[in-house]
Order: structure tokens, then sequence, then C-alpha cells
């Protein structure tokens, strides 16, 4: 088969952009076995169909003004389009140790309303480790400084926006933290996240 000779390549792009039926803006899939009439030249045309070929791609069949029958290959291209990306696995649920820490000075009407709501508070302390709301300023009389076990939360909530709330896995290594969610619905969801 023969190559579209170069002084047919514009008129015929401009037929696929125009009257191909089966044209999207992805792809130009010419229909076969249906007459058309193909520009040659600006003041020439001819009738035309496409054929199947036996690969899967188009035979350009058409006559001249002369008579001759000429017939073109016509390759149909479908690029693979790239592949979805993957998105990040779940977190895998553990059993989390839960601390919350606030400054009780300044914790806003609506963050005390999610912090006393009850239904995070049980779901917090049956299914995990949950150490309790923390004021940042708490100190052990006994020793003039904070609880050994409350020390690791309230250093790291120290230059956060509080309330603060951090996760941990059994083996003491942080897993999430963040400002705690504005609702009692989106903190239970977010304890349910990393630890079902």
């Amino acid at each position: 088969m023969k190559p579209l000779p170069s002084q047919m390549i514009l008129p015929f792009v401009c037929w696929l952009l125009l009257i191909v039926p089966q044209a999207t803006a992805q792809t130009l899939t010419p229909a076969p076995h249906v007459q058309f009439t193909l520009p040659l030249t600006q003041s020439q045309s001819a009738s035309a169909q496409f054929l199947p070929a036996p690969n899967g791609d188009l035979w350009l069949v058409y006559a001249t003004s002369s008579g001759e029958l000429r017939t073109y290959a016509l390759t149909l291209t479908n690029p693979t389009p790239p592949p979805d990306p993957v998105p990040p696995p779940p977190p895998i649920p553990v059993k989390l140790t839960i601390a919350i820490v606030e400054n009780p000075q300044l914790t806003s009407l609506a963050d005390r309303q999610t912090l006393a709501d009850p239904t995070w508070r049980k779901w917090a302390t049956e299914k995990h480790d949950f150490i309790g709301i923390i004021p940042n300023d708490v100190i052990d009389k006994r020793t003039g400084q904070p609880p050994p076990r409350l020390a690791p939360f309230l250093d790291r909530a120290r230059s956060h926006n509080l309330p603060w709330i951090i996760f941990t896995n059994p083996a003491g290594v942080i897993i999430w933290e963040g400002q705690v969610p504005t609702t009692a619905t989106e903190l239970t969801n977010l304890i349910k996240q990393f630890g079902g």
C-alpha cells in the first residue's frame, strides 16, 4: 500500500476534522463501507470509501477523474493512556495510644463541646489506650515537672495550635497528629481511620 501523497494530506486532514461522523476530541474513527466525497485538490474531488484491512487498519479506496482506482493504507492509532496513579494504601488499623493536649484557658466553646462528646470518648476508651485530655501546663507537684508519661505529648504539642491530638502505635511511634477536628463525628472517624 502507498502512503498518502503530500498534496492530499492537508485536504484529507480537513475532511477528517469536518465530516467524519465518529470523530471525537480524543480520537478519529472513519466509518468503513460508507461512500463519501474526498477532496483531492482545491478544485478536484473523488468518490471514496474506507475498507477494513486484515491487520485492523483501513484502506482508503477512491477513483480518480480518469477512472484509475487508487488505494492507500491508513494506520489507526489508539495510544494507551497512562495508568491511573496508584493510591496510597490505607493505614493499617492498630491499637492506638491517644492523647489530646489543650489549653483550658483558651479552648473555644465549640472545641469544648467536641472534647466532651461521649461518642468518641467511649470508642477511644473501649478500643484504645486513651490517656486523656491533658492541660498544657500540668505539673507533678512532687517533682515540679510534667508527669513522665505525659511529657512527650506535651513537648510534641507545645509549638502547635491547641487542642492537639496525637496517635501513637504500641511501639510509641507517632502515626498521626494534628488539630482536633471540629465535630465529634469527624473525631470518631479519625480514630477509626487509624485505629479501627
